[in-house]
């Protein structure tokens, strides 16, 4: 069995929909962190590729660097 340790959630109840927001980007930053995605796949073999690399890039900063950094959430 696999488990998904959510780090951005606090202890306690928690609405489903933050949950799937949370879990979504955990799976992104595991992804990210942990499994070298810029060394083992070829974003540049096609167009599809390069964007969904930049959009991967710009999600996990958004998500690691940028929002929690909000002022207001």
């Amino acid at each position: 069995m696999k488990y998904l340790k959510i780090t951005t959630l606090d202890k306690g109840w928690q609405d489903r929909d933050e949950i799937l927001l949370h879990a979504a980007f955990q799976v992104l930053v595991d992804f990210m962190e942990g499994e070298s995605p810029a060394e083992i796949i070829d974003w540049d073999a096609d167009a599809v590729s390069k964007k969904a690399w930049d959009e991967c890039n710009a999600l996990y900063r958004w998500w690691t660097k940028i929002r929690p950094k909000r002022k207001n959430a």
